[in-house]
């Protein structure tokens, strides 16, 4: 989907604890779209939704998309090598941590469908009322460097390797007779998959 090209928007706030060393705190939010498309590598893992017709559990069918907001809080740990002649935390550095990811689905734009006894298409929307906020949690390792370009600016850029807690919610070869539990299961496999590997770019400001 579109929205999930966008990156996710963060502010850090990091307090020196010596002069190698310091303390992160950051908050980050996005809102995205997962389309049809982007649950296929779920489906792969032969995961299937199921409603129940007549007392029996009956193949569903999608299409559409789901969009959703979601945020994040992490506390880490960042160890500098530092720049000659620097009296404060800059230069290349090394960081480690935790971070809890909260998501909610906010509109179900799916049209599902599934056929009846006499092999007639029948289709349906489901209430995003139903929808409740799942969290997800990350260790992260992140490698990066950062650069006064003033007296107080700095410039940090950094690429960081996220590894997901909810291996339990991703398992494969489930069958789902719950829409809500079926989408939000994907989408926390999906922000799991997106959340891997992440590169940042940000501007900073020391006082």
């Amino acid at each position: 989907g579109t929205l999930n090209n966008l990156p996710m928007m963060n502010v850090s706030f990091e307090k020196a604890t010596s002069r190698k060393s310091s303390i992160t705190f950051s908050f980050g939010f996005k809102s995205g779209i997962v389309t049809e498309s982007d649950y296929d590598r779920f489906k792969s893992r032969s995961n299937k939704l199921m409603v129940v017709y007549n007392g029996d559990e009956t193949l569903t069918f999608f299409n559409g998309d789901v969009r959703y907001n979601q945020s994040y809080f992490s506390l880490s740990k960042t160890f500098y090598l530092l720049r000659y002649g620097s009296i404060a935390p800059q230069g290349k550095f090394i960081r480690y941590g935790f971070s809890l990811h909260s998501y909610k689905i906010n509109k179900d734009m799916m049209t599902y469908s599934y056929y009846d006894d006499q092999d007639q298409k029948i289709s349906f929307s489901h209430p995003v009322d139903n929808y409740k906020s799942k969290k997800l949690g990350f260790i992260n390792f992140e490698f990066g460097s950062m650069r006064f370009i003033s007296k107080n600016f700095f410039i940090r850029k950094a690429v960081a390797f996220n590894l997901p807690l909810n291996f339990w919610r991703t398992t494969g070869n489930k069958t789902f007779n719950s829409i809500e539990d079926f989408n939000e299961t994907n989408l926390g496999y999906f922000i799991s998959n997106t959340q891997k590997i992440n590169f940042s770019l940000g501007l900073g400001f020391a006082f």
